[in-house]
């Protein structure tokens, strides 16, 4: 979430950057909810996992956390 906030500061108004902070928060919210009563059972659009080979948000942009996640 802070990187999707970091990147809209870098691109105002980027929509796209908008509209994937507004489906990161419906999800965090979603997880909380499960972690909160585990007997829910979420749909399928909202348990997935990330598909490979998703393209950079901001196209040229470099990961300065030191993580790594740019090595291979």
């Amino acid at each position: 979430m802070s990187d999707l906030k970091e990147a809209l500061s870098l691109a105002p108004g980027h929509r796209e950057i908008q509209r994937l902070i507004v489906r990161v928060e419906d999800e965090l919210k979603a997880f909380h909810h499960v972690s909160d009563n585990s007997q829910t059972i979420l749909p399928d659009s909202v348990v997935q996992t990330r598909p490979l080979g998703i393209p950079d948000i901001v196209p040229g942009a470099v990961c300065t956390d030191g993580s790594g996640l740019n090595d291979k």
